[in-house]
């Protein structure tokens, strides 16, 4: 008989937004299609991580052992090695589902009529929710970039990552080429640098740390933008009403627990 996995709450976050209600649909969509053996293997899977999150909340990153998983899980070490070859393999297949919710948000707003600045604004709000929301989940993407971490994972997770972050990047960049062909911002810089300093500046508001994480990003977003020239600059829009009607969207629907990442 298959084990469930107990109800998770990051820090007392009651919180899902609607693209991750989309997201799972289409994951269960997927997962009606496999076979018995297929969808138990999923399922433990998807146990192992449940009772990863656990620990990380409760202990911390460093208490994360596969003994410790196989113990709560009450499954054999073994079984939890066929899934998983080392701990920094679970470290980073939270990370990867983690990518995917931040990746079904940023399509969710991207969806909407607004201008470009407003799409980008709305991409680095899903930054920051992600880390306001799922702090330690943050902490297992940002430990990737440590490579005592990344060069113990397998080559199958390394290369699921990196498809994964990309499918993210991809988004960014995207809205940039959109903003640069219709005139919004000037073709004198790159897409790809662009995106790469808006990732930059919002992970490193979230390393640096402050009480008002979300509108010190916002402001030095602004400057950044501005700075780039991108139109309509921040003293000609209301983007702080624009921004605040965003998160309200994003956060969407309420639930009491979150069970599964």
């Amino acid at each position: 008989m298959m084990k469930q996995a107990a109800p998770l709450k990051e820090q007392g976050a009651a919180w899902i937004s609607l693209s991750w209600q989309l997201f799972y649909a289409e994951l269960w969509k997927g997962m009606s299609k496999l076979t018995r053996k297929e969808r138990e293997r999923r399922q433990r899977e998807s146990l192992f991580l449940d009772i990863a999150y656990e620990i990380l909340l409760k202990e911390g990153i460093q208490a994360l052992t596969m003994e410790k998983v196989a113990n709560i899980s009450e499954y054999s070490k073994g079984t939890v090695y066929g899934h998983f070859g080392c701990k920094e393999d679970i470290i980073s297949a939270l990370s990867v589902k983690t990518l995917k919710l931040q990746k079904a948000m940023m399509q969710q707003v991207l969806e909407g009529e607004c201008s470009t600045r407003e799409r980008i604004l709305s991409c680095a709000l899903v930054y920051v929710l992600i880390q306001e929301k799922y702090p330690r989940l943050h902490y297992c993407v940002l430990s990737l970039n440590d490579p005592l971490v990344s060069t113990k994972l397998s080559s199958t997770m390394q290369e699921l990552y990196a498809e994964v972050e990309e499918q993210v990047n991809d988004l960014l960049v995207e809205t940039i080429c959109a903003a640069q062909q219709c005139g919004d911002l000037p073709m004198d810089k790159t897409a790809e640098s662009i995106a790469y300093a808006v990732r930059a500046m919002v992970f490193g508001m979230s390393l640096i740390g402050h009480d008002s994480l979300e509108s010190v990003t916002r402001c030095h977003l602004s400057s950044l933008l501005d700075g780039l020239g991108w139109q309509p600059l921040t003293r000609d829009a209301d983007y702080l009403h624009y921004w605040q009607q965003t998160r309200e969207t994003l956060l969407g629907v309420t639930i009491p627990e979150i069970h599964s990442y």
